[in-house]
């Protein structure tokens, strides 16, 4: 037989706590459409960050705010150091990161909770 292994289950919740707060944000950001202009390589203004989030999803100025924050506290999201007129953002690697891996986790989802579309086609769900 094999040997078990234990799980430290300090190590797993410091862990757990470390990134849960990553991928609330993420979710967050997601939710309220603003991921996609986080995403490009320059620098956005917050004006523009609620302007696509209130076209989205209606969110306020505060709400936003309250993301925006959360996101960069989490990694997600970097001021721009030269400051300048107003805070300026764009997301890091860590948020390309996470939202391919949630996006590669709700295909995972939606293929393990709706095989019968596949069975229902005749198709493997894991074939062609």
């Amino acid at each position: 037989m094999g040997e078990s292994k234990k799980i430290d289950i300090t190590a797993l919740a410091t862990l757990c706590r470390s990134w849960l707060p990553v991928f609330q944000a993420a979710d967050h950001l997601r939710n309220i459409g603003i991921s996609g202009v986080l995403c490009s390589a320059e620098f956005v203004s917050f004006a523009e960050i609620q302007a696509e989030a209130n076209a989205a999803s209606g969110y306020t100025i505060s709400g936003t705010h309250r993301i925006v924050t959360l996101a960069v506290r989490a990694g997600l999201i970097e001021k721009n150091p030269e400051g300048g007129r107003g805070p300026l953002y764009r997301g890091t690697e860590r948020l390309r990161g996470v939202l391919a891996a949630t996006v590669k986790t709700d295909a995972l989802y939606f293929i393990a909770h709706f095989e019968e579309i596949f069975n229902a086609l005749n198709k493997s769900p894991f074939g062609q």
